[in-house]
């Protein structure tokens, strides 16, 4: 009679750990530089201001913010696809590049600065914009 109550001790503490298993997944799933930069995005298709401002180290209303905004949305508008690269980690801060693809026109990249102040990922626009113009001259 051992052996069937084993078993199911063992059922019951499979059964947990894949619940925990899930729970720790589902809760990082949203949580890198990755995610703040979709999450960006599709504020802005949205038209959410408090979810642009979410993803922001600095105030969108102001430069050098409100200037990534404009262009990002402008790109958007002009109906540009994106795809975001695998980050670059050093410590509390990434790099990722993002491609903004547009049909007949061609390709722009951004190469997007975040930083982790507490516990989550935000862009820091005034990195971010400053790699951005320095790419256009071509120092970068």
């Amino acid at each position: 009679m051992k052996a069937p109550q084993a078993r199911f001790q063992g059922i019951v503490a499979a059964g947990l750990l894949a619940i925990l298993t899930l729970a720790v997944f589902a809760s990082t799933a949203y949580s890198g530089p990755e995610s703040t930069i979709y999450r960006f995005h599709e504020a802005i298709m949205d038209g959410d201001i408090e979810g642009v401002k979410a993803a922001f180290l600095q105030d969108p209303t102001v430069p050098p913010a409100s200037n990534l905004l404009t262009e990002v949305q402008l790109l958007l508008m002009q109906g540009a696809q994106l795809r975001v690269l695998r980050p670059q980690h050093e410590g509390r801060t990434a790099t990722t590049d993002v491609i903004y693809f547009r049909q007949g026109v061609g390709y722009f990249s951004v190469r997007y600065t975040l930083r982790k102040p507490s516990d989550r990922w935000l862009i820091d626009a005034a990195a971010t914009w400053q790699d951005t113009i320095r790419a256009r001259m071509g120092a970068g």
